[in-house]
């Protein structure tokens, strides 16, 4: 398992630094906003990274339901802080049918980047959030990551992106 992510290194590492492979999902089960944060909440907790998983799991519905998450281009990314977190997190799921996530643009979402970090982790999680709302602006990095056969070539694509590029 890789380590975690600190302030320090947060300027330089490529975007694959943040992915791990068993925090993928290549085809969510669920169809709807909901289902699919539990699902990414729910694998986050089997691999202990969560003391409390209801607490998380409400903590992100209050903040989508303060706004959507989703911002165009078929993707979502939710996210919270709590101290139920051990430390900085990415999950990703993706969903070929899509899921109505009350979009900006009224779109299905596709790509779902689930951002959870320990209440402490500011800097880190600030970083990790406005990258991805920089980078997810890209319609054919998305359109990739969707077509993406594979956890692999999921996890390829990002090789190439640097935070401190975005």
């Amino acid at each position: 398992m890789r380590n975690p992510v600190t302030d320090r290194d947060c300027d330089c590492m490529g975007m694959k630094a943040y992915i791990n492979p068993e925090y993928i999902i290549p085809e969510l089960s669920s169809r709807d906003k909901i289902g699919s944060i539990k699902e990414l909440i729910d694998l986050v907790e089997a691999r202990g990274e969560i003391s409390d998983s209801i607490s998380v799991f409400q903590n992100v519905l209050e903040r989508e339901s303060l706004e959507t998450t989703a911002v165009g281009n078929g993707v979502a990314f939710p996210h919270a802080r709590s101290d139920s977190i051990k430390r900085l997190i990415l999950a990703i799921g993706r969903s070929r049918k899509g899921i109505d996530f009350l979009s900006t643009d009224a779109e299905k979402v596709y790509l779902i980047f689930l951002v959870l970090a320990p209440q402490h982790a500011i800097t880190p999680y600030l970083k990790l959030l406005g990258f991805l709302t920089s980078v997810l602006q890209d319609k054919n990095f998305c359109s990739d990551l969707v077509r993406a056969s594979s956890i692999d070539e999921i996890i390829n694509i990002f090789d190439v992106v640097k935070i401190n590029e975005a």
